[in-house]
């Protein structure tokens, strides 16, 4: 839980554009299905800003699908 998703699931601040919405700025995981030439299953990826968790559902689902130009892949010294 970052500083914004927590300003937005307690209520502090309007984070979240529209409800019901699954909250999480941010999203770290691994392609699991792709139509683009960019990834391919198995990559491993992160998304953040682009409205996740704020006008669209966010980090905190367990499956997230998002434009490819809104992702971008793991750097090699990230795990």
């Amino acid at each position: 839980l970052n500083y914004k998703d927590a300003l937005g699931v307690t209520g502090r601040s309007p984070i979240f554009k529209t409800l019901p919405l699954t909250p999480g700025i941010d999203v770290a995981g691994i392609v699991i299905n792709s139509k683009s030439r960019r990834f391919q299953l198995g990559d491993h990826v992160l998304i953040t800003g682009c409205g996740l968790g704020e006008t669209h559902d966010g980090g905190y689902a367990e499956y997230t699908k998002e434009n490819e130009e809104n992702i971008i892949p793991l750097p090699a010294t990230l795990t």
